[in-house]
């Protein structure tokens, strides 16, 4: 049997081959400018993104080295959050299990400072903190999450102090338990 997400894509792609087989061109480039204007209307939320860890690999969180608009080697970059009509990204502040109990809320802070660079400093991010604030931003509203209960070591007061930071969402575990 196939893994859920592999069988899933699998059943997407013959879906919609099985759709286009019975369109015409002209009604594939008619779903094609419905879809971008839909898209258009209604903004996409991107649920995860791991650029601030992708910065902290390739370019040591070393933001003058990077060009916002054209990233290689990434997911990420706003030229293509423009084209697909990203209009929010939560940011997923990921930190290795190997670093519980040592220094997973430093990694962490390290992300999220990075993150939080990102939207002063790139002038299309905006970092938004409430659903008024999502909704009221004209740029690409950017959240902030951790990715695994980890991150915090075990203490409210760090997570009290994540939330402080901005921080509005935290996966309970993702690759790892938590003592708790």
């Amino acid at each position: 049997m196939l893994p859920h997400s592999i069988g899933y894509h699998v059943a997407w792609m013959y879906s919609w081959s099985v759709f286009l087989a019975h369109c015409d061109v002209n009604s594939v480039s008619s779903l094609e400018k419905q879809t971008s204007d839909l898209m258009a209307k209604y903004s996409l939320i991107d649920g995860h993104n791991d650029l601030a860890l992708q910065l902290r690999i390739r370019h040591k969180n070393k933001l003058s080295q990077v060009d916002p608009y054209n990233i290689p080697h990434v997911a990420t970059d706003i030229n293509r959050l423009h084209s697909g009509h990203v209009g929010a990204q939560v940011f997923a502040a990921y930190v290795l299990c190997t670093a519980q109990d040592k220094d997973a809320v430093r990694l962490a802070l390290e992300q999220i400072d990075v993150i939080l660079r990102l939207c002063s400093e790139w002038p299309d991010f905006k970092l938004v903190t409430t659903s008024e604030g999502l909704r009221n931003t004209t740029k690409i509203a950017c959240m902030l999450s951790l990715e695994g209960g980890h991150i915090i070591d075990s203490s409210l007061p760090a997570l009290r102090m994540f939330y402080r930071l901005g921080v509005r969402s935290m996966a309970l575990t993702h690759t790892c338990n938590t003592p708790w």
